[in-house]
């Protein structure tokens, strides 16, 4: 379950109260394993890029919480890509990953019952990226991705695929970048960065972002 992790003292000075009480609802449905921050991060970063041509991915779904949020984000006008073995991590590389292979297993059936009132979603189970051959000669562009793997391999391998899919402007949310608990995240981002001309970055407690610059 997410963590409430805003104080209330903070809440009172933030803008939108309705976006907020928003936020608390998904966490308390258990279905997202992310604080109120970011969460938050996540859902105006879906807002601010609707406008884009491009579909939403997301690479590691769990219980379908963060997919619940960015599809009421996006009023469900485009297409949201889910990727997940949902049978947990699939792999993790020794001396680099510290999660084990099987952990945040859920069910596709779970996250379909889930997120039945929504009509945007298309689920592509099995490891990624092989589960994403389909758009190797596909036109598809992404708008907004947010990477969740927990691991080094599957954050590098979403970082490649994605990102000369992406629109200009748009964006590619890293979760665990700054988690002592995954420092495979931070290696995979770290090494991706070096290598292109975006300037990577921190948002709120573990995210890090890239915005596509062209």
């Amino acid at each position: 379950m997410a963590y409430l992790d805003i104080d209330p003292a903070i809440c009172e000075h933030l803008h939108d109260k309705n976006e907020l009480d928003l936020m608390f609802e998904i966490a308390r449905e258990g279905k997202i394993a992310m604080g109120i921050g970011e969460i938050l991060s996540l859902y105006r970063l879906a807002k601010r890029t609707a406008h884009l041509p491009g579909a939403i991915a997301e690479v590691g779904v769990y219980r379908g919480g963060s997919a619940k949020m960015m599809g009421i984000a996006s009023a469900q006008k485009k297409a949201i890509y889910l990727f997940d073995t949902f049978e947990g991590i699939p792999q993790a590389t020794a001396g680099v990953d510290h999660v084990l292979v099987g952990q945040f297993a859920n069910s596709l059936e779970n996250v379909k019952n889930y997120l039945s009132e929504f009509s945007c979603f298309k689920f592509h189970p099995g490891v990624f990226p092989e589960s994403a051959v389909f758009l190797n000669d596909s036109s598809e562009t992404f708008s907004m991705v947010n990477l969740d793997t927990d691991i080094y391999s599957g954050t590098l391998s979403g970082l490649n695929f994605f990102y000369p899919r992406m629109d200009p402007h748009g964006v590619i949310v890293v979760h665990d970048y700054n988690s002592k608990s995954c420092p495979g995240v931070r290696k995979a981002v770290d090494e991706f960065a070096a290598n292109i001309p975006e300037t990577l970055i921190d948002l709120w407690s573990t995210q890090a972002l890239i915005c596509k610059s062209k």
